[in-house]
């Protein structure tokens, strides 16, 4: 497995799928998970990248499913760029403000919504998903 699929998908999944320890029971809360929506047209340098988080995506809307009947309640934070060392070549109007992401994060779990898209790119990528390939 890749070191970004381990990374992004198997390291996530395993600490959202940890079971409590003995005598504790986990019967309600909220995990707000952190997605980058710029898993497309990052280029040939990031494939492996771009596909783990894809992954992770797809992987955050079963949790949702899985640990719904538990009580805990997934909030999936899509954002496209944020100032990182990773996106050091992308020019800093691009990139959304993390204080900003925080509270778009945090008014979307208050209100118990499954789903923040943060920015237009992000966005504009889940609208291209239900296109054809010519729509891209």
């Amino acid at each position: 497995m890749p070191e970004s699929l381990a990374t992004h998908v198997a390291g996530r999944k395993a600490r959202h799928k940890t079971q409590p320890k003995e005598g504790f029971t986990v019967s309600t809360g909220h995990i707000t998970a952190l997605v980058t929506g710029a898993n497309r047209g990052l280029g040939k340098h990031f494939a492996s990248y771009a596909a783990a988080k894809a992954a992770e995506w797809a992987m955050t809307d079963t949790l949702k499913q899985e640990l719904a009947p538990r009580g805990i309640h997934v909030t999936a934070v899509h954002v496209g760029y944020i100032d990182t060392d990773m996106a050091a070549f992308v020019p800093a109007d691009q990139k959304t403000d993390p204080a900003a992401v925080a509270r778009l994060a945090l008014d979307g779990r208050r209100a118990g919504e499954p789903e923040v898209l943060a920015d237009d790119l992000t966005r504009a990528t889940k609208a291209q998903l239900s296109g054809s390939q010519d729509d891209r």
